[in-house]
């Protein structure tokens, strides 16, 4: 019984443990291609700041999630609940995503950061199954705009400003 929880137990931590391990292959690496210039040795805060922050939040998260997963198996004895299998359709909204994230990819330089994360959130928004219409208008308005300012003012970090001009 116990041999074959944990079974269970590693199989669907599989994909967590993933994570985790490129996460931390991500946060060797990754900062260390981030090039720091004279004015972000000076900042507290440096290019490779949030890059770390930002994996070791999803380390972080992944620990949580593979503890808290052992605690029910094997502090409470109860199995982990299964998922339901992927339809055709899941694929579908997959794929769909990947093309409009490579789609904002390719034309955030010309179009601008603005409006195409706001068109990036809202699709992504309907693909996840969203139907409210003053959500998906106002969310990825608000967001784009507050985090454009949020890198443009307070982190100086210039986005593609593309079509508008803030």
């Amino acid at each position: 019984m116990k041999q074959n929880m944990l079974k269970q137990y590693i199989k669907q931590e599989l994909p967590v443990l993933v994570v985790f391990f490129v996460a931390m292959a991500l946060l060797i690496v990754l900062p260390s291609q981030i090039p720091e210039g004279k004015m972000a040795q000076a900042s507290v805060l440096g290019p490779r700041f949030f890059p770390r922050v930002m994996l070791c939040g999803v380390m972080l998260f992944c620990l949580l999630g593979i503890a808290g997963d052992a605690n029910q198996v094997f502090r409470n004895k109860q199995p982990l609940e299964t998922e339901e299998s992927a339809t055709p359709k899941h694929y579908q909204s997959v794929l769909a995503l990947i093309v409009v994230l490579m789609a904002w990819y390719l034309l955030l330089k010309t179009v601008g950061f603005i409006l195409m994360t706001a068109i990036l959130m809202a699709v992504s928004m309907l693909l996840l199954g969203n139907r409210n219409k003053l959500q998906i208008v106002l969310i990825p308005i608000f967001f784009s705009v507050a985090l454009y300012l949020l890198f443009a003012n307070y982190l100086n970090v210039m986005l593609p400003k593309g079509l508008f001009y803030l």
